[in-house]
């Protein structure tokens, strides 16, 4: 835009004609500089000032309307370049979004699915204990051998026959 070149404006074409260069130094990380030669600029408009004056002036083609244009391509409300890129980054975050809000829901899925499985163990586990449990007192309790009587007794202590 700067450095547009401005074709019928009269002798002077561009910026650098009439002694304003752009970035002259050549550093470009420094931003973007304008540099300005007081002797060019008085050599030129002595030479032609209505040369010098069309190439920002010029309803059609001087840079005044160059960069008019291109101001409003950047920034038409409906076709402009920071427009569409507005666009694009809202669509890019409500897709993002929505991707944050389906991966929430599996994780929660997920979450349910593990607290279920962890409740079943529990339950489990808490079974195999009893089962434990039972197991061990049927193992403290002794059968002893049958009597003359053909009567077993269960227990622990001894038996006590009665005679008769």
């Amino acid at each position: 835009m700067i450095n547009s070149v401005v074709h019928g404006a009269g002798q002077y074409q561009d910026l650098a004609d009439i002694g304003i260069t752009v970035n002259a130094n050549g550093d470009t990380t420094a931003g973007t500089t304008l540099s300005f030669d007081q002797n060019t600029f008085e050599t030129a408009f002595a030479n032609d000032p209505t040369a010098v004056q069309n190439l920002f002036s010029d309803a059609t083609i001087g840079l005044g309307n160059v960069i008019s244009n291109s101001m409003g391509a950047l920034t038409d409300p409906v076709n402009g370049s920071i427009t569409l890129q507005t666009n694009t980054l809202s669509t890019q975050i409500s897709q993002y979004q929505d991707q944050i809000n389906e991966l929430n829901a599996i994780l929660a899925e997920k979450r349910t699915q593990l607290q279920n499985e962890f409740n079943d163990m529990e339950t489990t586990l808490s079974s195999l204990q009893s089962q434990g449990t039972l197991l061990s007192a049927l193992s403290s309790i002794k059968v002893s051998a049958p009597s003359s009587t053909g009567v077993s007794a269960i227990g622990s202590g001894s038996s006590s026959s009665s005679s008769g």
